[in-house]
C-alpha cells in the first residue's frame, strides 16, 4: 500500500545526519531575525533538552562553552555574532537522506503533525469595516 509516514523534527534528522550520530552534539538552526534555534543531543542521538530560541550571540557563546561539535545552518552565524572565529563545519547544515532513513528505521509510523517553534508573523485580517 506504500510507505507509512514516520514523524521526526528537523533537529532530530540533523542530529542523525552528523558524522558521529551516536555522539553528543549541539544542533543550531538559523531562525532569522538575529536568533538561533538550539537543541542539545546526547549519547545515541537522544534529545537532552527541548529546542530553544536564543539570540545569535548567546548561541555562539553556548556553542563555544559546550565543547560539543555543533552542526546546522546557524553555527557560522552564531559564532560570528559572538565575535568568535568561524570554525570549519565538519558536518551537514541540513539533514541528509541517509540520516533521515536511519532515524526512520528506529521509529514506528504515526500520523504527521506540525510542530511550530514560533508563532506566525501573519495576522488574520480584521472583519471590521474601516
Amino acid at each position: 500500500s506504500g510507505a507509512e509516514p514516520v514523524p521526526m523534527t528537523t533537529f532530530e534528522a540533523l542530529a542523525a545526519s552528523v558524522p558521529e550520530p551516536a555522539a553528543p552534539s549541539l544542533i543550531a538552526v538559523d531562525a532569522r531575525r538575529g536568533e538561533i534555534y538550539l537543541q542539545r543531543f546526547g549519547d545515541g542521538g537522544v534529545a537532552m533538552e527541548p529546542c530553544r530560541l536564543v539570540s545569535a550571540e548567546t548561541a555562539g557563546h553556548e556553542i563555544q562553552a559546550s565543547g560539543l561539535p555543533a552542526f546546522g545552518s546557524g553555527v557560522a552565524h552564531a559564532r560570528a555574532a559572538a565575535g568568535l572565529d568561524s570554525a570549519e563545519d565538519s558536518g551537514p547544515s541540513v539533514p541528509t537522506a541517509l540520516g533521515m532513513l536511519s532515524l526512520a528505521a528506529t521509529r514506528p509510523s504515526a500520523p504527521l503533525r506540525p510542530h511550530y517553534l514560533r508563532a506566525p508573523d501573519a495576522k488574520a485580517p480584521s472583519l471590521k469595516p474601516k
